[in-house]
């Protein structure tokens, strides 16, 4: 699957100093060029779909020990942006 919105939102945000975590599968997204970070997960099943599960831990999994590490300053900040998400119908 062609995904160019995606690199380009990982190029911009690397050009405004940001930094670029990318969960992708092992055919690398076009996003990986411009991260700073390429995290690849794989799953192995008679399905002919793939699975997002794994992604999915990894991407949890990451999360919580970041907020860990930062403390009560995260968890207000993931607080605050779950707010905004629902007061905007995302979740």
């Amino acid at each position: 699957m062609n995904e160019p919105d995606k690199a380009v939102i990982a190029e911009l945000a690397r050009e405004r100093g940001g930094k670029v975590i990318v969960f992708t599968d092992p055919w690398l997204s076009p996003a990986a060029a411009h991260a700073d970070v390429v995290l690849t997960t794989q799953v192995t099943s008679s399905s002919p779909y793939d699975s997002l599960t794994p992604a999915l831990a990894l991407v949890e999994s990451l999360v919580a020990a970041v907020l860990d590490r930062i403390g009560d300053k995260g968890h207000e900040r993931m607080k605050l942006s779950e707010s905004v998400a629902r007061r905007t119908g995302l979740i």
